[in-house]
């Protein structure tokens, strides 16, 4: 039996997965903008700031969202979904377009802007 080389896949697979199709390398990902920033360090603020402080792990078992993936989300590693960012809201217990709102808030600069402002309702 032979063992499948480098010639076993089609250029057009290997073109796909080399990251040629994207216009980047393998594994990289573009540089979260200031709206991803600001949204990460609210929901950061809002999961510290709770009366009960909510951790990683119990955001990825509320949401049921992976928490490697929670991890990138909150680092920013990787922006949030809209479905992400509204299970994570409903998880810490605010209002998905409050949250939202606020980070568009603190990423344009506004002053007086930061997770203190959200309204927790759970």
């Amino acid at each position: 039996m032979q063992v499948p080389g480098e010639n076993f896949f089609p250029s057009c697979i290997r073109a796909l997965v080399s990251g040629i199709f994207y216009g980047m390398p393998t594994g990289t990902r573009p540089q979260p903008n200031a709206h991803e920033i600001a949204l990460a360090a609210i929901v950061r603020g809002v999961m510290v700031t709770r009366a009960e402080p909510v951790t990683q792990t119990e955001l990825a078992r509320r949401t049921g969202i992976p928490q490697t993936t929670i991890s990138r989300l909150l680092k920013p590693k990787q922006g949030m979904t809209v479905r992400q960012v509204i299970d994570i809201a409903r998880a810490l217990g605010v209002n998905p377009g409050e949250l939202v709102e606020e980070a568009q808030r603190v990423a344009d600069g506004v002053e007086g802007a930061h997770a203190a402002t959200l309204r927790v309702t759970g």
